[in-house]
Formats: structure tokens, C-alpha cells, sequence
């Protein structure tokens, strides 16, 4: 029995050692967008003082005509809600108004953890008809929670670079921490490929070109809009992406949410 065991592992690391490798070398003509998506990460979180400290200096500003959307804030692995700024901003001036989760956990706890956090906060708070607007790994958050018991309170999620196919470079990570689980074939990916009504009620905003996710972020049954930028963290803050995310909360306000492609 444990030898059997031993093969099954070995003969699956064989597999992802090649899935790996394969998407390296795809990938290697790209070097000058993967540069670019760090650097694009790295300005985003070297600003974070400096926007804080321009926002308090600002103030509170005029208040917006009207109230309008409850907008929840889902980041990706070792991210903050911060991280979203660029997105949220726009929104917020809109008049929406941007709640942040507390206990994500940086989004590494268990899959189960995670959607409990976010379903209490919901209810906690007593939102409903709110929008998910989720980064990477949030977009598989946002989902178990559009499936599960208070996916009555969302009326829909921008889901940007989100694995629903997971990828190979999951595989490289060491087991328990919340990365190796978005390896493709995984239970948690597996959930997110399963066809459920609410991807009807998710726009999925992709970039042209993620170093992170070989396989790409359509998601079959959701909206899924392409967008001339490359990179997995790029999408935080290029203005095509901030106009996509605009739109797309501008439609699920209109109640245009189930173009489905």
C-alpha cells in the first residue's frame, strides 16, 4: 500500500514537473512582460505610504449624489485590499461604497476558512445585492461564495486573473500553504471549473498575456472580457482594466449581469 503511494506521488510529480517546464518555456518570450508585471506590483506597494498620506490630507471629500452599490474587496494570495486601490477609487467617487474583509488571512487559510470569513462579514453586516470585485485567488473565493449559503446577498463578481484552471507553478509550492491547492485537478479547482448558475453573474477580466496562470482566466458559463495588458499584477492598476471594472459595475448596477460567453 505505501509503496503504491509512493509511485502514485512520484508518477504526479513527474506530470507537474512537466506541465511546469512546458509553461516556462512558453512563456520565456514573454521576459519582458513578467519584468514589467513585478516592477508594476512593486510601485503599486512602494505608492501605498504616499496615497495614504495624500487621502488623510484630502480628507473625506464631497460626499457622492447618492449611495449606490455595496462593493466587497476579495485580493489574491499575500495581498491587501490596499493592493486593489487603483480599482476601488473610481468606484468609491462613483458613490459606491468599498467594504474590506477582516480574517482573510492573506487568503492563505483553507478554501472553507475563507468563504466562512466572508459570509459572516456579509451577514454580520447585513449587505445585500453586493459585488465581489476579487483579484486572482479572491475570484475562486467570491465564487465558493456565490455557491454556498449567502450567495443570495451577491449580486454578482469582477473577477480579475483568477485561476479557474489553476496553474503548474502551484505544484512548486510547499503543501499547507494555500498556494499548492490551485495546482490544476486540485478539489478547489475542480469546484471552480464545476458549471453553477451564479457564473452567469461573473465577469472574468483577463489579460492578454499571466505569468502566473499559463492556462489563462476564461471561465465558460461567466462574461469574460479580454484586455490589452499583460501581466497577472498589471491588471491592479492599468487604465483599460480600471475602464473594464468600471463598466462591468456599471452593468451589474444596471442589471445587465448574464451575457454570458
Amino acid at each position: 500500500m505505501i509503496l503504491r503511494r509512493l509511485l502514485a506521488a512520484a508518477r504526479r510529480a513527474r506530470g507537474a514537473t512537466r506541465d511546469i517546464g512546458r509553461d516556462l518555456v512558453s512563456s520565456l518570450p514573454h521576459w519582458r512582460d513578467w519584468s514589467a508585471d513585478y516592477r508594476s506590483l512593486a510601485m503599486l506597494r512602494l505608492r501605498a505610504p504616499l496615497d495614504r498620506l495624500a487621502a488623510r490630507l484630502a480628507g473625506a471629500g464631497p460626499l457622492p449624489p447618492q449611495r449606490r452599490l455595496d462593493i466587497v474587496v476579495l485580493p489574491g494570495i499575500y495581498e491587501t485590499a490596499a493592493d486593489l486601490r487603483e480599482l476601488t477609487r473610481p468606484l468609491a467617487r462613483r458613490g459606491h461604497t468599498i467594504h474590506r474583509v477582516p480574517r482573510l488571512y492573506r487568503q492563505l487559510a483553507p478554501m472553507a476558512v475563507l468563504r466562512a470569513s466572508v459570509e459572516r462579514f456579509l451577514a454580520e453586516r447585513e449587505l445585500s445585492d453586493v459585488v465581489l470585485l476579487a483579484h486572482s485567488k479572491g475570484g475562486l473565493i467570491g465564487k465558493e461564495v456565490m455557491m454556498g449559503a449567502q450567495g443570495a446577498r451577491v449580486r454578482g463578481m469582477v473577477a480579475l486573473a483568477t485561476p479557474w484552471h489553476g496553474s503548474a507553478y502551484a505544484a512548486l509550492f510547499w503543501p499547507g500553504l494555500g498556494v499548492r491547492s490551485l495546482r490544476p485537478g486540485s478539489p478547489l479547482i475542480a469546484a471552480a471549473q464545476r458549471p453553477h448558475p451564479s457564473d452567469a453573474r461573473i465577469v472574468s477580466i483577463h489579460p492578454s498575456f499571466d505569468p502566473h496562470i499559463p492556462l489563462g482566466s476564461r471561465l465558460p458559463g461567466s462574461r469574460n472580457i479580454a484586455v490589452p495588458t499583460p501581466g497577472h499584477f498589471a491588471v491592479l492598476s492599468a487604465p483599460p482594466v480600471i475602464d473594464a471594472v468600471e463598466a462591468a459595475v456599471a452593468s451589474m448596477e444596471a442589471g445587465d449581469v448574464r451575457d454570458a460567453s
